[in-house]
């Protein structure tokens, strides 16, 4: 009965206050996880393009995602010198250009980013 009357005295209280153009501010609320916004609608494209042009990973670590940004998922990692078949290329909104890769010492394919691997490529994807 008591948490009834403060609630109902609460509201009473904050209707009073919004009525007489008082402002109520609240506590700071505790602080929530932060989930990530979900991938952008380009994460997960494969283009059709079947090009094979041979290149080859040029940084120690790079990872092969699943669109043509960094919000995408990563789908594998490739090293130094691991060969690769460049299908194609795009640039993305940011203008970055990325590449559409087969990963021939892993066997996976996605997207790297295009200071990050070797390629002569100008098909477009």
């Amino acid at each position: 009965m008591r948490k009834h009357l403060r609630r109902t005295a609460a509201v009473g209280a904050a209707s009073l206050a919004l009525a007489a153009g008082v402002v109520l501010v609240s506590a700071p609320a505790q602080a929530a996880t932060v989930r990530p916004a979900s991938q952008p609608n380009w994460c997960g494209w494969h283009p059709a393009n079947d090009s094979l042009q041979f290149g080859y990973i040029t940084y120690s670590q790079v990872n092969i995602r699943s669109g043509q940004s960094t919000m995408c998922d990563v789908v594998a990692s490739g090293g130094f010198l691991e060969p690769i078949n460049v299908r194609c290329y795009t640039v993305n909104g940011a203008g970055e250009t990325w590449y559409y890769i087969d990963d021939l010492y892993n066997l996976n394919t996605g997207w790297v980013i295009a200071n990050s691997v070797t390629a002569t490529t100008k098909t477009a994807c």
